[in-house]
Protein backbone atom coordinates (compact mmCIF):
# COMPACT_ATOMS: atom_id res chain seq x y z
CA UNK A 1 0.00 0.00 0.00
CA UNK A 2 1.48 3.28 -0.95
CA UNK A 3 1.30 6.31 1.54
CA UNK A 4 0.08 9.46 0.46
CA UNK A 5 2.94 12.11 -0.01
CA UNK A 6 1.75 15.50 1.67
CA UNK A 7 2.85 19.35 1.35
CA UNK A 8 2.14 21.22 4.47
CA UNK A 9 1.84 25.07 3.53
CA UNK A 10 1.85 27.18 6.77
CA UNK A 11 2.65 30.25 8.87
CA UNK A 12 2.50 31.16 12.62
CA UNK A 13 -1.18 31.20 12.67
CA UNK A 14 -2.19 28.86 9.75
CA UNK A 15 -1.34 25.31 8.93
CA UNK A 16 -2.85 23.23 6.55
CA UNK A 17 -1.97 20.08 5.13
CA UNK A 18 -2.55 18.82 1.88
CA UNK A 19 -2.72 15.20 0.21
CA UNK A 20 -2.06 14.95 -2.99
CA UNK A 21 -4.67 12.75 -4.91
CA UNK A 22 -4.73 11.33 -8.45
CA UNK A 23 -8.69 10.44 -7.68
CA UNK A 24 -10.10 14.41 -7.13
CA UNK A 25 -6.92 15.51 -9.50
CA UNK A 26 -5.15 17.72 -7.19
CA UNK A 27 -4.38 18.44 -3.79
CA UNK A 28 -6.79 17.85 -1.29
CA UNK A 29 -6.81 19.51 2.00
CA UNK A 30 -7.31 16.47 4.87
CA UNK A 31 -6.35 19.24 7.86
CA UNK A 32 -6.05 22.55 8.59
CA UNK A 33 -4.82 24.07 12.02
CA UNK A 34 -5.26 27.23 13.12
CA UNK A 35 -3.65 29.08 15.87
CA UNK A 36 -5.57 32.21 16.73
CA UNK A 37 -3.04 33.00 19.74
CA UNK A 38 -0.37 34.13 17.25
CA UNK A 39 -2.94 36.97 15.84
CA UNK A 40 -2.91 38.61 19.20
CA UNK A 41 -1.01 42.02 19.50
CA UNK A 42 1.86 42.14 22.18
CA UNK A 43 -0.63 44.07 24.32
CA UNK A 44 -3.21 41.34 24.36
CA UNK A 45 -0.97 38.51 25.15
CA UNK A 46 1.58 38.40 28.50
CA UNK A 47 4.85 37.46 28.27
CA UNK A 48 6.35 34.19 29.18
CA UNK A 49 8.80 32.62 30.90
CA UNK A 50 10.57 29.90 29.18
CA UNK A 51 11.63 27.82 32.22
CA UNK A 52 7.44 28.05 33.37
CA UNK A 53 8.80 30.04 36.56
CA UNK A 54 9.15 33.92 36.27
CA UNK A 55 12.45 35.62 37.58
CA UNK A 56 14.30 32.45 36.84
CA UNK A 57 14.40 31.84 32.98
CA UNK A 58 14.66 34.90 30.22
CA UNK A 59 10.93 36.00 29.37
CA UNK A 60 10.64 36.13 25.90
CA UNK A 61 8.10 37.77 24.09
CA UNK A 62 3.88 36.71 23.80
CA UNK A 63 4.38 36.43 19.27
CA UNK A 64 7.67 34.27 19.80
CA UNK A 65 5.70 32.25 22.55
CA UNK A 66 2.69 31.63 20.08
CA UNK A 67 5.04 30.52 17.75
CA UNK A 68 6.71 28.15 19.33
CA UNK A 69 3.33 26.72 20.97
CA UNK A 70 1.96 26.42 17.23
CA UNK A 71 4.90 24.66 15.85
CA UNK A 72 4.98 22.24 18.58
CA UNK A 73 1.18 21.48 18.15
CA UNK A 74 2.08 21.39 13.79
CA UNK A 75 4.89 18.88 15.11
CA UNK A 76 2.48 16.73 16.80
CA UNK A 77 0.10 16.15 13.89
CA UNK A 78 2.48 15.14 11.80
CA UNK A 79 3.77 12.90 14.45
CA UNK A 80 0.40 11.32 15.04
CA UNK A 81 0.06 10.78 10.92
CA UNK A 82 3.62 8.64 11.07
CA UNK A 83 2.56 6.73 13.88
CA UNK A 84 -0.52 6.04 11.99
CA UNK A 85 1.64 4.84 9.24
CA UNK A 86 -0.25 7.57 6.88
CA UNK A 87 2.78 9.66 5.89
CA UNK A 88 5.84 8.72 3.36
CA UNK A 89 6.94 12.24 3.05
CA UNK A 90 5.83 15.66 2.76
CA UNK A 91 7.12 19.07 1.29
CA UNK A 92 6.99 21.83 3.73
CA UNK A 93 6.51 25.74 2.83
CA UNK A 94 6.36 28.23 5.38
CA UNK A 95 6.64 31.60 6.04
CA UNK A 96 10.17 32.88 7.61
CA UNK A 97 11.54 33.02 10.38
CA UNK A 98 8.45 30.13 11.31
CA UNK A 99 10.08 27.50 8.83
CA UNK A 100 13.33 27.42 11.20
CA UNK A 101 11.28 27.46 14.57
CA UNK A 102 9.01 24.40 12.86
CA UNK A 103 11.77 22.33 11.56
CA UNK A 104 13.68 22.94 14.90
CA UNK A 105 10.41 21.26 16.73
CA UNK A 106 10.06 18.06 14.40
CA UNK A 107 10.54 15.20 16.20
CA UNK A 108 13.80 12.57 13.86
CA UNK A 109 11.44 10.42 12.58
CA UNK A 110 9.34 13.19 11.00
CA UNK A 111 12.53 15.52 9.90
CA UNK A 112 13.37 12.25 7.88
CA UNK A 113 10.28 12.30 5.54
CA UNK A 114 11.00 16.22 4.72
CA UNK A 115 11.68 15.97 1.13
CA UNK A 116 12.14 19.45 0.60
CA UNK A 117 11.28 22.86 2.59
CA UNK A 118 10.81 26.23 1.56
CA UNK A 119 10.77 29.75 3.06
CA UNK A 120 7.34 30.77 1.59
CA UNK A 121 3.93 31.72 3.31
CA UNK A 122 1.30 29.89 0.49
CA UNK A 123 -1.19 29.51 2.96
CA UNK A 124 -3.33 32.45 1.60
CA UNK A 125 -3.69 30.69 -2.09
CA UNK A 126 -6.79 28.57 -2.77
CA UNK A 127 -6.85 25.02 -3.47
CA UNK A 128 -6.61 25.46 -7.27
CA UNK A 129 -4.28 28.67 -6.75
CA UNK A 130 -2.01 26.16 -4.85
CA UNK A 131 -1.90 23.36 -7.14
CA UNK A 132 -1.21 25.45 -9.84
CA UNK A 133 1.86 27.21 -8.22
CA UNK A 134 3.55 24.15 -6.90
CA UNK A 135 3.24 22.61 -10.34
CA UNK A 136 4.58 25.64 -11.72
CA UNK A 137 7.33 26.96 -9.11
CA UNK A 138 8.39 23.72 -7.18
CA UNK A 139 7.47 20.86 -9.75
CA UNK A 140 5.22 19.38 -7.53
CA UNK A 141 2.37 18.28 -9.73
CA UNK A 142 -0.50 16.08 -8.15
CA UNK A 143 -0.36 13.78 -10.85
Amino acid sequence: MNQPVFIVVANSAVARLLERSSDAGGWVERECLVHPGSRLHDNEARGHSIGGRSGLAPRIDPSEYERVLFSREIASKLQEYVNANQLASFTLFASNPFLGELLAHLPDGVKRLVSSHHATDLTSLSSAELGDRLAREFHLDSR
